[in-house]
């Protein structure tokens, strides 16, 4: 399955492992899982979604993209893991401004993200 979505143990972390091609199925599929868990979960969320597998949407048609996590009231911070040649782009064009208070952070690696959602979680 090219989306697997569930919590980390016990903790307020969801993690979202993208792989493949996905389908706008398979995608919409996922918003309405991830909608449905953000919903009935604690207060406050760390997610975790590692894209580093994801090759991309086969479909030649645009997606409506769903509702937007950024938004959800219980997101704490989301934690993105890139592929190593993204991240290391687009943390030279806006990653450098360490005065900026970011609510989505990225990684070059899933298991630095999941320290860093643990970290965040031990101090609810």
């Amino acid at each position: 399955m090219p989306i697997q979505i569930e919590w980390k143990h016990k903790l307020p972390i969801l993690v979202i492992e993208y792989s493949g091609n996905l389908t706008s199925k398979e995608y919409y599929d996922m918003c309405a899982k991830r909608q449905k868990l953000l919903d009935e979960g604690p207060e406050q969320v760390v997610v975790v979604a590692d894209t580093q597998d994801l090759e991309g949407f086969p479909e030649n048609k645009i997606i409506e993209l769903c509702e937007t996590i950024i938004n959800h009231p219980h997101l704490s911070v989301l934690l993105v893991v890139l592929r190593k040649n993204l991240y290391q782009n687009l943390s030279r064009s806006m990653l450098g401004k360490t005065e900026t208070l970011w609510r989505v952070n990225f990684f070059a690696d899933a298991e630095a993200a999941l320290n860093e959602a643990e970290r965040l979680v031990a101090r609810y």
